[in-house]
C-alpha cells in the first residue's frame, strides 16, 4: 500500500501546496513507487504551467484533452486513400483500377454469406405498408455504393505466390492501414490479380494463392485475426492496363474494405 501525503509550504503572504512524499508501506512496492512518482511529476508539471505568475492568486484547473499532451493517433497514407481523406496512396499503390459494391461482391461468390443479407425486395412481405418498401430501396441503394478500395503493387516470381523481399515496403504499409484504427469494425477483401501471362484457370488459381499469401503475411504482421479477412482471385478478368496485357501493373493485390 501506498499512502500519498500533502503539506503546505508557506511562499511570500500565500501558501502553496509541497511536494507530495510518498510513505511507502510495502517493502516490496519500489516499481508502484516509481509509477506514481512519474504520475506526480507529470500531474504537477501540467497544473505549474496551467497556473498564473501571481502567487496566492486562487486558480481553477481547467480539463485538457489528453490528446493535446500524446499526440493524435497515427494514420498511414494507405489509410488514408481507402479512407477518402487523400490521393496518394504511397509508392507502389493508388486507386483501384475496378471498384467493387457489396452487391457485386455478393453476385461474384467473393463475400461470404455473413457479409450477404438476404435481398429483402425479393423474400419481405409488404403488408407493413410504404414504409418497409422504402427501407428495402434504401438498403438496395446502399449495397450498390461502391466499397473504398486500392491496388498495392506486390511483387512476386513468375508462376509463384511467395511476395519478393523487395515488396516488404509495400507490405508493411499495407498492414499500417489494415492497423488503421478508422478500420477496427471492418473486414477486408485482398483480391489477387494477374496478367494475361498463361491460361485463364492457372492464373485464376494463382491470383488466389498469392492473395492468401498477402492475407498470411497481414496477419503476422498485425495480429488480426482470418475472420477479418476474405480471400478471392480474379487472375486476368481486371487487368489494370488492358492496352498491355503482359505488364508488370497487372500483377497486382487489391485491397476492398467491407464495413
Amino acid at each position: 500500500m501506498i499512502r500519498i501525503a500533502r503539506t503546505l509550504r508557506r511562499n511570500g503572504g500565500g501558501s502553496r501546496p509541497a511536494a507530495p512524499r510518498i510513505e511507502p508501506h510495502d517493502p516490496g512496492s519500489r516499481a508502484r513507487l516509481r509509477l506514481v512518482a512519474g504520475l506526480r511529476a507529470s500531474v504537477l508539471g501540467i497544473a505549474f504551467a496551467l497556473s498564473g505568475p501571481a502567487v496566492g492568486q486562487a486558480q481553477q484547473l481547467q480539463s485538457v484533452e489528453i490528446d493535446d499532451y500524446l499526440g493524435k493517433p497515427s494514420t498511414s497514407k494507405l489509410g488514408d486513400c481507402l479512407a477518402g481523406q487523400s490521393d496518394d496512396c504511397g509508392p507502389g499503390a493508388g486507386g483501384a483500377a475496378r471498384s467493387f459494391s457489396r452487391s457485386e461482391l455478393c453476385d461474384l461468390k467473393i463475400a461470404d454469406e455473413a457479409a450477404c443479407p438476404a435481398k429483402l425486395g425479393k423474400t419481405r412481405s409488404m403488408r407493413t405498408g410504404e414504409r418497409s418498401r422504402l427501407l428495402i430501396v434504401e438498403d438496395e441503394a446502399e449495397a450498390a455504393m461502391p466499397l473504398p478500395s486500392i491496388d498495392v503493387e506486390i511483387l512476386f516470381a513468375s508462376g509463384a505466390d511467395v511476395p519478393l523481399d523487395r515488396s516488404s515496403g509495400e507490405i508493411a504499409a499495407l498492414a499500417e492501414a489494415v492497423a488503421d484504427a478508422r478500420f477496427a469494425g471492418s473486414r477486408f477483401v485482398v483480391i489477387g490479380h494477374t496478367d494475361a501471362a498463361g491460361s485463364e484457370a492457372f492464373n485464376q488459381e494463382l491470383s488466389t494463392r498469392r492473395a492468401a499469401a498477402v492475407r498470411d503475411r497481414l496477419m503476422g504482421l498485425t495480429g488480426a485475426e482470418e475472420a477479418r479477412f476474405i480471400v478471392a482471385g480474379r487472375g486476368e478478368s481486371d487487368l489494370k492496363n488492358p492496352a498491355d496485357p503482359l505488364a508488370a501493373g497487372n500483377r497486382r493485390v487489391q485491397i476492398v474494405v467491407l464495413k
